[in-house]
């Protein structure tokens, strides 16, 4: 099974694939839009996120903030777990 990568919007959880998961990020740091009910994005919704995800909530992300993700995504393959505006510890290994 591939690795999903999880998403918190406006209270709502979603899955994304890789491929969709690179594309809403470039998407965001670019600032085309976020709306993860775009086909492109290949996103489905869940109730639930599995344990040991590290979903990032973008509900306040701005362009600086996807960028961050972004680059961190594209070294690592891994998501941060990143919360904005209400965590400070950003991007640390």
């Amino acid at each position: 099974m591939s690795q999903r990568f999880y998403v918190k919007q406006f209270g709502a959880c979603w899955s994304l694939s890789k491929k969709g998961y690179q594309q809403f990020l470039e998407d965001g740091s670019a600032n085309r839009g976020w709306d993860l009910n775009q086909p492109q994005y290949e996103a489905r919704s869940v109730k639930k996120i599995p344990t040991g995800a590290k979903p990032i909530e973008v509900t306040d992300f701005q362009a600086e903030h996807y960028k961050e993700e972004l680059e961190y995504f594209l070294s690592s393959g891994q998501q941060t777990g990143f919360k904005a505006p209400n965590d400070t510890r950003r991007f640390l290994d």
